[in-house]
């Protein structure tokens, strides 16, 4: 759908409105996951300092208030742990079967064999995308965090491609059975990147004069709404074609403030959103960077005595005569 038939006032002002809760239903979290993401693995939720320029905020240091790497070490390992116990690439960890079992022979031997054939062609389509390298990421933000997010889409070289979102760029929202429905995510997307999925011709017009400069390397800012298309108001659907989940981006800028430059559909639930233990109401789940916060902070405060204890050992106070009795002297080494 061109971006000039999706600048309807109607659906700018829904995905304002929608953008709006879902932005304050995840604020009570943020200085929850900043403290964990400082205290554990300080590469993981830099999202949550809502900086443009992803490679500057790449570039700065922050950890800190980190002097033993156990803990980074440790969320590494249970990453690893989650993906050689799960989706162990080396060895078969799903199989397809007949929803109906209620045949009383079973399948056929030519129905069993169509199966095995699509899960091959299942298993050899995951090995061939980024699936696997993605899912140690989302391990990772997971049990750091309890809460993961990413978007499974078409990929025209791989056929599926696994985006992984980073903690602080991307808000949930559920359905009644506690179903991840609703992804709003924040894309601070080069303009090269962006050009390349819209197309130069649906982007607004200061972003394409700075495309034929070659700026290629300049954030701009894309917001991403995904939902099931029930939610969205029913005289806007049509630009959505015929699609269970809407998908809908718009681009912010000086000029062009939240303009909408594509309306998309998915024919099945695109979020992978998994939670490690999910709190009664809440869309956002509890993970082991919370229950071990007190630890992780006593070990740093431990190992930062070590070293002063050590430092004192190694260039003790110098020796002075008994006349100096009384003299405020540094014992610092």
């Amino acid at each position: 759908m061109r971006p000039d038939a999706i600048q309807s006032e109607a659906l700018h002002k829904w995905a304002t409105t929608v953008k709006g809760g879902l932005l304050r239903a995840r604020l009570p979290l943020e200085s929850l996951w900043r403290d964990i993401r400082d205290n554990f693995e300080p590469t993981l939720g830099r999202a949550l300092d809502d900086e443009r320029d992803l490679n500057e905020s790449a570039a700065k240091r922050a950890d800190e208030k980190i002097v033993n790497s156990k803990v980074r070490d440790v969320v590494s390992r249970l990453s690893s742990g989650l993906q050689s116990g799960i989706t162990n690439q080396a060895r078969q960890w799903f199989r397809l079967m007949d929803r109906n079992q209620s045949k009383p022979d079973g399948n056929t031997s030519q129905e069993r064999k169509s199966i095995d054939t699509a899960t091959e062609l299942l298993q050899s389509t995951i090995a061939g995308s980024n699936i696997y390298t993605a899912l140690i990421s989302l391990y990772m933000r997971l049990g750091q965090f309890g809460t993961a997010c990413a978007l499974l889409v078409p990929d025209e070289y791989t056929t599926v491609r696994l985006d992984v979102i980073d903690e602080g760029a991307y808000w949930l929202g559920q359905d009644r059975r506690g179903r991840v429905c609703t992804l709003l995510r924040r894309c601070d997307w080069t303009i090269r990147q962006i050009v390349e999925s819209f197309g130069a011709e649906n982007v607004p017009d200061d972003l394409r004069r700075e495309y034929e400069r070659g700026n290629l390397e300049v954030h701009r800012r894309c917001w991403n709404l995904v939902c099931p298309m029930q939610e969205v108001p029913e005289t806007e659907r049509a630009v959505f074609d015929d699609h269970p989940f809407a998908s809908l981006y718009w681009i912010d800028g000086d000029r062009d403030a939240d303009t909408f430059v594509a309306a998309r559909g998915f024919d099945y639930n695109p979020i992978i959103a998994p939670r490690w233990s999910t709190p009664t109401g809440s869309v956002y789940g509890l993970g082991l960077g919370q229950k071990a916060l007190p630890d992780a902070r006593e070990l740093q405060l431990l190992a930062r005595t070590e070293r002063k204890i050590v430092a004192q050992d190694a260039d003790r106070a110098m020796a002075v005569p008994e006349k100096m009795r009384g003299v405020r002297i540094s014992l610092a080494p």
